[in-house]
């Protein structure tokens, strides 16, 4: 908890007011806790007792006296508890949008290596079910926490009014509660840990499986992923029967214990009744808060437990956040370039030993088109990640317009900078927003030219809601070509002075090849362009092949 409120104590001070009321809340909970039992008491001594007083009231009038204030109560603490819940949950679920905002937008500014290493749906389980987690931490077991306390500090203080002696007795058994927590408590934070671990590596498998889905269909791979989700829910399952084992025992340790102290205090105040040095009412009262002090305690025992789970996603959730970007921001902002673009003896190694370029040196005029070629690893598309900064050579510099790029601040740098994929690569969402993408400012004249510059009017003239029809998870209602040009008419919608294309005709047949290259003709003028071809038609259209 104390990690959990140091690392985002930041997301839980907004809701400073909310968690005050809540505070009083369960003060008033803890209140009407408090004199649940004083109505019974009340009837043992002045209603059933003759000797327990006179009283000018009749026995009924007493005893219905009596019942209407143990529902009072039963109302009062029910629209406590009611407040508090709803407010602890209102904060909780801001406390999740704030922190998996956060996460999310940390995550997008990490290096490229740090994704290339990291699986999809790892990451995904962090930024859902384990920031989800952390509020059970943050609010849904810290809260009810400090209300047991609350609750816990009023009954002992009851306690030790009524009757200091039977109180001791009975809390002797208090201490004893730390043993098994400290027992078990360790074990089952390291198998929720390892739960966790391996619920990012399931989540990663299924990821790739179903964006692959149409390679196992072709390959008849159905029953081997079915045979691998079942060794990894196996192994699973393992580990879940032993935290099952682990959470057993500590409950059944603290029944024992407090029903041991139960024990203990029943028989001290029978004799106490049977030596008139106390009442059967006084009795009931203590047992009853007895009763209600050990409720507090097994609901605190299994807040551990709880924390025990979330603190596993906790670790997770930090190790992201803690986790630097190895590309770092330059201190200046990018002046409006021009695209002359140098590469000085550049080296890149991705892992020691393993270099992607080396030495590699070449000088780009300002609007001209360079089309690079080469075998598959040479290092082509490496060249690429250079020049936009997703990675920063090991030796030598890259400079645009004579400045080096790491001295440049990355979003102003890229800002100047288009790219067109070798696969299109458009999101789930409407055509215009995937031709404003990058570009949420541009106007509808804007995105009409690069449309008719891109060949694509027939297209959109087509779609039976125009700019507003939604295109599918990666545009996968459109064609290849269609794909292609969509991510050229959004190049254009950009209009940078540097344009980045890797293999725009792979795959197409000739009429969408034609197309396409008309299409690219009109995004390369006065741009100064890098293009990764193998095609022919495309290697026509370059000043300089490299």
């Amino acid at each position: 908890w104390r990690e959990a409120l140091r690392r985002f104590g930041g997301e839980l001070r907004p809701q400073a007011g909310r968690l005050a009321l809540a505070g009083l809340c369960s003060l008033g909970y803890t209140a009407t806790r408090l004199a649940e039992p004083l109505p019974i008491k009340f009837v043992f001594d002045r209603v059933l007792d003759p000797a327990g007083g006179a009283s000018a009231m009749a026995p009924e009038l007493l005893f219905g006296l009596a019942l209407g204030a143990m529902v009072g109560l039963a109302a009062l603490r029910g629209a406590f508890y009611y407040a508090q819940s709803v407010l602890a949950s209102q904060v909780g679920q801001q406390v999740v949008l704030s922190v998996r905002a956060r996460a999310f937008a940390h995550l997008q500014r990490l290096s490229m290596s740090y994704h290339v290493r990291a699986s999809t749906g790892d990451l995904l389980t962090r930024l859902m079910g384990d920031i989800q987690m952390l509020r059970e931490l943050l609010v849904a077991t810290l809260l009810p926490m400090v209300s047991e306390v609350t609750v816990l500090l009023g009954f002992l203080a009851a306690l030790f009014l009524v009757d200091w002696r039977m109180a001791a007795l009975a809390l002797n058994v208090v201490p004893l509660l730390v043993l098994p927590i400290r027992r078990y408590g360790r074990p089952l934070g390291g198998l929720f840990r390892e739960q966790r671990r391996r619920e990012g590596q399931l989540a990663a498998r299924l990821q790739e499986v179903i964006a692959g889905i149409h390679l196992v269909q072709l390959f008849g791979a159905e029953d081997q992923e079915d045979r691998a989700l079942r060794d990894h829910g196996a192994r699973s399952l393992t580990d879940g029967q032993k935290a099952a084992r682990l959470e057993a025992r500590l409950y059944r340790s603290t029944e024992l214990t407090l029903s041991g102290g139960m024990a203990l205090a029943l028989w001290y105040g029978a004799l106490a009744v049977h030596g008139g040095r106390l009442s059967v009412g006084d009795l009931v009262l203590v047992m009853s808060y007895l009763s209600s002090l050990y409720r507090p305690l097994r609901r605190i025992s299994r807040s551990v437990e709880r924390a025990g789970k979330a603190s596993s996603c906790l670790d997770r959730i930090t190790d992201l956040l803690n986790t630097q970007p190895e590309v770092q921001d330059g201190p200046r902002l990018a002046p409006s370039l021009r695209g002359a673009i140098r590469l000085e003896r550049v080296s890149l190694a991705y892992r020691p030993g393993e270099s992607a370029l080396s030495e590699v040196s070449l000088d780009i005029a300002p609007g001209e088109t360079v089309a690079l070629v080469g075998a598959t690893g040479a290092g082509k598309t490496s060249l690429f990640s250079l020049i936009s900064r997703l990675y920063d050579p090991t030796a030598g510099r890259v400079l645009v317009d004579g400045q080096d790029l790491r001295s440049l601040d990355l979003r102003s740098l890229r800002r100047q900078i288009a790219v067109v994929p070798q696969d299109g690569m458009l999101f789930s969402g409407s055509l215009w927003d995937n031709l404003t993408y990058g570009s949420p400012d541009a106007d509808p004249r804007q995105v009409d030219d690069a449309v008719r510059a891109a060949l694509l009017e027939d297209v959109v003239a087509g779609l039976p809601e125009g700019y507003q029809t939604a295109i599918g998870e990666r545009g996968v209602t459109l064609s290849g070509g269609q794909r292609q040009r969509l991510a050229i008419a959004r190049a254009l919608v950009r209009d940078t002075p540097i344009v980045l294309l890797d293999e725009p005709t792979t795959g197409l047949d000739a009429h969408s090849e034609r197309l396409v290259t008309d299409a690219l003709r009109r995004l390369l003028q006065g741009r100064t362009a890098l293009v990764i071809a193998h095609r022919l038609a495309t290697v026509r259209q370059a000043d300089r092949i490299v």
